[in-house]
């Protein structure tokens, strides 16, 4: 009985494992599956559509209930946001795997320890008595961070120049 009972247990955690899943945050690449180049739909495979904005120059912003948008030119993704790094959605539980354990609300003085040097900031124009937007990027490997009071508010990944 005490062995049935151990198997039942293993078995309840080991599907619960299938249903978590880790999604890796690439720089000039992508965020799990969703990936730069991509057909501007593959992303409902995985995850749930939300609404549709008209982009400048012709271009679309897709944006899905999980925390994640992409942007799209000629109907191929150019750019990847991602504004939550822990989401549920579809039956299973992701977490985005960030260098440097970096989530958002992280401390904006954590991202240069995260993705090196070569990094350029500038403030956001802010409105008087709320807190300074900045961004802070990283063009030669594709990403970039904006923070607001000084935390982490999301990432983007686009090509690297």
């Amino acid at each position: 009985m005490k062995s049935l009972l151990m198997g039942a247990a293993l078995a309840v955690s080991l599907a619960g494992a299938a249903w978590s899943e880790n999604w890796p945050f690439e720089p000039g690449a992508g965020v799990g599956p969703v990936k730069l180049g991509l057909d501007y739909l593959e992303p409902t495979r995985f995850l749930t559509p939300d609404r549709q904005i008209p982009g400048s120059l012709g271009g679309v912003y897709l944006i899905y209930k999980e925390g994640i948008e992409t942007q799209c030119q000629g109907k191929r993704i150019i750019e990847v946001v991602v504004k939550k790094t822990s989401f549920t959605g579809g039956g299973r539980t992701v977490e985005v795997s960030l260098p440097g354990g970096l989530k958002i609300g992280s401390p904006a003085t954590q991202l240069q320890g995260a993705f090196g040097t070569g990094m350029v900031s500038s403030n956001l124009p802010t409105a008087k008595g709320f807190p300074q937007k900045t961004v802070y990027a990283w063009p030669y490997k594709g990403v970039e961070a904006q923070a607001e009071g000084g935390k982490i508010i999301q990432f983007s990944i686009f090509p690297k120049k």
